[in-house]
């Protein structure tokens, strides 16, 4: 939770920052803007990594270490191919990028969205390497009960760019430019730490070059095939939020503006969701790989109870204490009053949001069962809540805060429903590793 808190600070401390300076809201929503491309980067390395805590996981549950290092060298190799993309992408492509998240204004003058996007994507997407490879390492420890680590790293990277965003923003009257460089200069400083702590410590994530990049026949088809979807759960997933906001600031850009603000807020708090839903994927992702189903199962009943639980205490403190959290933000009245009913609504969908993520991200995934999660969160998003939100704001033309409830009511309360049918019916028990599967028909 910690390490998840201080990853998600960093969009924060960039939109309070930036906030402060004159004509902050165009300066928050074209961060903003340029930030889905490091965004949906973030959410495809996830997805990676989430694969292959599944084999990492259930490898280190009959610790079978030589697993272990072939699932991170994949995992490795893949989130820097894409990552090198995506850098090049807001290198060479940067006007391009922002200029389809400004397609939709109807005319609106973004000129000065498009001056800051474009002046922040091209420094920022320097650090999007270091954010695959502090994404994986962390990955791999957590994965093997290795959680501290992580969390230090995770400090000196916050710091560091808490300390630099204000040298370069304030000191030295960067603006956007210096966000973007504090930014791209923080995602190297976890994995650099991570990787000379082990280094010192001789911990999984050293190991010789031919433990991580020799695979055996059939190892690489297996990999993908449980990783794949995942991938593509996460992609789709993705893709649909960049829908949702290229609907709202359609609309009207000062209310994505006080949406941005609020996914500052939103994606802090929303750490201790990702904090619980790791520590899901290894106890459960271990008892599947020792070929415990029963103990797997106990273990993902008790997640059930834990994440909602801990929904409805993040909400009420949204809810209770969201003046607090907009404080810092030097955003006109106007798009805070926007801001503090977004997080009323949010505040009230979080329970649900807590089923869907601790069932997809946590339970199933860690057990093998990647497919459901892919169909769920692709089907509730663009078979049902993308229509209703693009119906409710161009054909009804409702008030965009109502289209914003009809956006996040409909997603998440869809997936619940489909996830706790999924959970009850007991079919996600899928052990990917041979160790594992061999495991449980001894059991059986």
């Amino acid at each position: 939770m910690t390490q998840s808190l201080l990853i998600s600070a960093f969009t924060m401390i960039n939109s309070i920052m930036l906030s402060n300076l004159p004509d902050s809201d165009a300066l928050v929503g074209a961060v903003g803007m340029a930030g889905q491309l490091g965004w949906l980067l973030n959410i495809l390395i996830f997805g990676i990594v989430s694969g292959a805590a599944v084999f990492i996981s259930q490898y280190w549950g009959i610790k079978d270490l030589g697993g272990v290092h072939r699932s991170f060298g994949l995992a490795l190799i893949s989130g820097a191919v894409i990552s090198f993309a995506f850098t090049c992408a807001g290198l060479f492509m940067a006007e391009p990028v922002m200029r389809l998240w400004l397609s939709l204004n109807n005319g609106n003058d973004v000129t000065a969205y498009m001056d800051a996007g474009t002046a922040y994507l091209r420094i920022v997407c320097f650090g999007y390497m270091g954010i695959a490879f502090q994404l994986v390492f962390s990955a791999v420890l957590r994965s093997t009960e290795q959680v501290k680590l992580p969390m230090v790293s995770g400090i000196m990277a916050a710091s560091t760019d808490v300390l630099l965003n204000y040298l370069f923003i304030y000191k030295m009257g960067m603006g956007v430019r210096g966000a973007a460089l504090g930014t791209a200069i923080a995602c190297w400083i976890s994995p650099a730490t991570l990787f000379f702590l082990s280094l010192k410590r001789r911990n999984l994530l050293i190991a010789p070059l031919s433990a991580l990049f020799r695979w055996p026949r059939g190892f690489v088809k297996s990999y993908f095939s449980t990783s794949l979807p995942v991938l593509l759960n996460e992609l789709f997933w993705a893709l649909g939020g960049i829908g949702y906001k290229l609907i709202i600031s359609n609309r009207d850009p000062q209310f994505y503006s006080a949406m941005s603000v609020c996914f500052s807020v939103d994606g802090f708090l929303f750490a201790f969701y990702i904090g619980i839903g790791h520590a899901c994927t290894v106890i459960v992702g271990k008892s599947v790989g020792a070929g415990d189903r029963e103990r797997s199962l106990r273990d993902a009943r008790r997640f059930t109870r834990i994440q909602p639980a801990l929904g409805v205490i993040v909400g009420m403190l949204l809810l209770t204490m969201r003046d607090v959290f907009l404080l810092p933000f030097g955003i006109t009245e106007e798009t805070r009053a926007m801001a503090r009913s977004i997080l009323m609504v949010t505040a009230f969908v979080t329970t649900f949001r807590s089923i869907s993520f601790i069932c997809i991200v946590g339970i199933f995934r860690a057990s093998g069962d990647t497919r459901a999660g892919l169909i769920y969160d692709t089907a509730s998003v663009w078979l049902f809540a993308l229509p209703v939100t693009f119906f409710s704001a161009y054909v009804l033309r409702l008030p965009l805060i109502w289209v914003f409830v009809s956006m996040v009511f409909v997603e998440e309360g869809i997936k619940s429903i489909l996830c706790l049918r999924r959970f009850k019916s007991g079919k996600w028990y899928m052990p990917v590793t041979a160790g594992a599967r061999a495991a449980a028909a001894a059991e059986e």
